[in-house]
This record gives C-alpha cells, structure tokens and sequence, in this order.
C-alpha cells in the first residue's frame, strides 16, 4: 500500500485513523509490542472505499426522497388549500353574479362546517332577497294596472270637454267628476302604497253603502259604455258593508272593463249584488 513508511500517518499507540488518499480511503489500526527488549510498531490498512461510496450513495437515495417527499407534500397542502378555499371562490363568484343582477344564481355547498353553514345562509338571503324583489315588480305592475283605469276615466272625460260643445249642467257634472276621480285616485295610490307596506296585509276596513257605490260608478260609466252598444245595469238592494271603497271601486271598475272588452258587437253587463250573515257578495 506504501512506497516507503513516510506515507504511514503518525498514529498513537494503539490507535486507528481513517485517511483518504486520492478517490480512496484508507483505514489504519496501529498497536506497539515489545520483543527481546525491542519495541516495535505494527500498522495495518484496511481500504474501505466501498464503504463510503455506499455512505454517498445512500445519501443521495436520501436526498432523492426528500425531494419527494417535498415534492408531494406541496404537491398535498396546493389541493388541501384548494379544497378548503373553494367554497370561498365559490361564494364570491356566485356574489358577483348576484350583483350583475342573476338572482337565480344559488351556491348549493354543503361542506359541514362553519363554511357550509354560512353558504346556506347567504342562499337564504339571497331566497329573501329575490322575493322581495319579485314582490316589488309585482306590486309595481299591480300599481300600474289599478291606476290605468281610473286614469282613463279622467283622460277620457277630459277628451269629452277639450272636444265635444257640452251644457253648463253637462260641464258641471264632467268637472265634478274629474275631480272627484283625481281625488279617489290620490286615495287609491296611498292605499295600494299602504298595502305594499303592510306585512300582514291587513287593511282599514269602514262601513260603505255599496248600492250608492255601485250606482254611483255605473252612472258615470254608461255614457262611454253605450258608445259601444252596452248597457250597464245594477241589482242592488240599500245596505252596508265593511270593506276598503276606493279599492272595491276599482276592482268593479277592472271587472267591468273586462267584460266591455269581451263583446264584438254591444250587449248587457249586469252588477247584482246581496247581503249574507257575514258580509255580502258582488
């Protein structure tokens, strides 16, 4: 192994010493004996390279798995934090989408944890939310189809005045009606704005005599009727009723606009009306 004792590293008595020289290494055993009073000093070398090449190899195995390893725990946490931010996504783009105005739109999670439950609440308010909206394009179409017919009244009887040569008495009469119209009108809207209010819908409720309310729009109705070829005729015995005028009025008025459109050539419409125990039917 050595060219000369030089090489021999210094060791101690009875010692051992692992050197390296060049790619390999070297593993030295030293003991001291003495012979014939001679102390003498025996060396031995064991190579044990392949000891360390498999050190480094292992190593490398090591490093190999760590990288692994490493590799799929991101690889783990990445899809973990996806799933748990997902409903979090979700919840916001479903929020957005509600904003632009899709109030169909519904995050549907059900995780079974505190996120689960909040998605269900945000589904339950957006369920609020878009009633309350149906609720108010209701009322609003509502709102417009009450006020159309009395608005056609006054529209119309203020036609008759613009264009038609009327009497004093004719005048008066067309007049008084425009007013007493705009005035009911003015009532009508309050109380469907009342109603739309409401959370009961319960309404103020006040005893009417439904014969003078009856004969009191049929009067003012023949004339534009009988243009047509229909005559309006009333069966209505003397009595009082609880309800809300203004709205009953245009329910009759809606009613009887209904059946005018439903003739081709003239006719009769008949409002019959009769008491009961418990209130009365029109």
């Amino acid at each position: 192994v050595f060219s000369n004792l030089t090489d021999i590293p210094p060791l101690v008595e009875d010692s051992y010493q692992v050197c390296r020289t060049g790619e390999r290494y070297l593993l030295y055993f030293q003991s001291a004996t003495s012979v014939g009073g001679n102390r003498f000093r025996l060396v031995s070398a064991y190579d044990v390279t392949h000891l360390y090449q498999e050190r480094q190899r292992q190593f490398l195995v090591f490093l190999a798995i760590q990288g692994v390893v490493l590799a799929g725990t991101v690889l783990a946490a990445w899809r973990i934090s996806r799933a748990i931010t997902k409903p979090l996504r979700v919840l916001g783009q479903v929020s957005q989408e509600i904003a632009a105005g899709d109030y169909d739109r519904r995050t549907g999670l059900d995780t079974g944890d505190e996120i689960g439950t909040f998605s269900q609440n945000f589904d339950r308010m957006v369920d609020a939310l878009q009633r309350e909206m149906e609720h108010r394009s209701a009322f609003v179409a509502d709102f417009s189809h009450e006020l159309k017919t009395p608005m056609t009244s006054l529209i119309g009887y203020a036609d008759l005045l613009r264009s038609q040569s009327l009497s004093a008495e004719e005048q008066r009469d067309a007049v008084n009606y425009i007013f007493s119209e705009g005035r009911r009108l003015e009532r009508l809207s309050l109380t469907l704005l009342n109603i739309f209010a409401l959370e009961d819908g319960n309404l103020t409720r006040s005893p009417v005599s439904l014969q003078e309310l009856v004969n009191d729009l049929v009067v003012h109705l023949r004339p534009q009727y009988a243009q047509a070829g229909i005559r309006l005729h009333v069966r209505c015995p003397a009595g009082v009723c609880l309800l809300e005028g203004d709205l009953i009025r245009s329910l009759l008025l809606n009613l009887l606009d209904n059946a005018r459109k439903s003739f081709d050539h003239g006719g009769d419409i008949w409002v019959e009306a009769q008491f009961t125990e418990d209130g009365c039917v029109l």
